[in-house]
């Protein structure tokens, strides 16, 4: 299979949703590189492991051991689904490219059973977020049109998605299959997204699924976002004197403005904060960038400070208790119990547990002590 590198590709896989539904974000992308975020090198070094078997993962903590077991286990399933046998290649995280040198792209894993000329693309998403199932995935697609151009003797190429932090099961492992046909189809398809990118007034057009990654976005340059943005939220900020307003009082006049608006600007303004929450965190980075930089003199950057926390809650305990400065009696009291990780370290001891028998356990044993509180439902836009 080639290997071709490809530094800062405008299409990819991973992004042909994003052009697709905002063409003119490959524009807007040229030149912008982001530095890796702690989530994005974590997600890397576990991918790393994951696609490299011989590491050593007793140096990963338990919690990113058993999602790589489960993640093994998932792999496992496919392969006997498919049940082509032991006789394949594989090759893990290496850079194809193809449909005419306009698509690059890197999957988890490409499994190839050159006898039967069959092939698997197998990608693990390791977060908690639910993705498009395999037959729906673009990002899949583009991943089986690379494998079909690069190894072309293959008839068949199957696509899998695991998803190991998914709390149902059966909802961890979807699988796809195309054919020759399905394949031709696909490369139309992103031939035509690409040539969608290439025009000379490509649209720009703002959406929550489009902008989460799109490094135009982030770093606030572009101006479909802005509007998306700036436009509904505007009508929460025409508020007479809201400085001189208690908090109680300001709330109670944006209710006023909200039960104004028309299910139309109520949309605009759901969709305006869903994005605002999506970039939050890089336009808050960016800040302290230019900051430092002597840049963005508006704002100056607050006193540094660390968050404490206690690795050894029994010693410490122990520690205040012996000094006098709480018994331990009260400062149980003050303790709470993190559901999910008694789960995790029930299921540590028995191996064969699933998680909904832990779930189920934990459940049955705090009956008397749990508190459920209810939240409100995610408000979703129809399919």
């Amino acid at each position: 299979m080639a290997a071709v590198t490809v530094e800062g590709a405008p299409t990819t896989p991973s992004n042909l949703l994003r052009r697709k539904r905002c063409p003119g974000s490959a524009g807007m992308e040229k030149g912008l590189y982001d530095k890796d975020g702690t989530d994005a090198q974590q997600g890397r070094l576990f991918h790393r492991y994951f696609t490299n078997p011989n590491y050593e993962r007793a140096l990963l903590t338990a919690d990113q051991q058993d999602l790589l077991q489960r993640s093994d286990l998932l792999l496992a399933d496919v392969l006997d689904v498919l049940n082509f046998g032991g006789g394949y290649t594989l090759a893990a995280e290496r850079t194809l490219t193809g449909v005419n040198g306009r698509l690059t792209g890197t999957p988890d894993q490409v499994f190839v059973w050159r006898m039967q000329n069959v092939g698997l693309v197998n990608d693990l998403k390791s977060g908690f977020g639910v993705v498009e199932r395999a037959e729906l995935n673009l990002q899949l697609r583009g991943y089986a049109v690379l494998t079909a151009e690069n190894v072309p003797e293959l008839s068949t190429v199957y696509v899998s998605i695991l998803q190991p932090r998914l709390w149902h099961p059966s909802e961890r492992v979807t699988l796809a299959k195309y054919d020759r046909d399905d394949i031709r189809k696909a490369e139309t398809e992103i031939d035509r997204i690409i040539d969608g990118t290439e025009q000379p007034n490509a649209p720009l057009v703002a959406g929550e699924e489009q902008c989460r990654y799109c490094r135009a976005a982030h770093k606030l340059i572009c101006p479909a976002f802005r509007k998306a943005i700036g436009l509904p939220l505007s009508k929460l900020r025409r508020i007479k004197n809201a400085e001189e307003l208690s908090k109680l009082k300001l709330e109670a006049e944006r209710q006023k403005i909200l039960k104004r608006c028309s299910d139309k600007q109520l949309e605009q303004l759901l969709q305006a904060v869903t994005l605002a929450d999506a970039v939050a965190n890089s336009v808050r980075a960016e800040c302290r960038t230019r900051i430092r930089g002597g840049a963005f003199t508006s704002h100056v950057l607050g006193k540094d400070w660390e968050a404490r926390d206690v690795k050894n809650v029994r010693r410490a305990i122990a520690l205040l208790a012996l000094s006098g400065v709480a018994t331990r009696e009260q400062i149980i009291d003050l303790c709470t119990l993190p559901i999910k990780a008694l789960e995790t370290q029930l299921r540590a001891a028995n191996k064969n547990m699933t998680w909904q028998q832990a779930k189920d356990t934990i459940d049955r044993v705090l009956k008397s002590v749990l508190v459920r509180e209810p939240r409100e439902p995610r408000i979703l836009p129809k399919k």
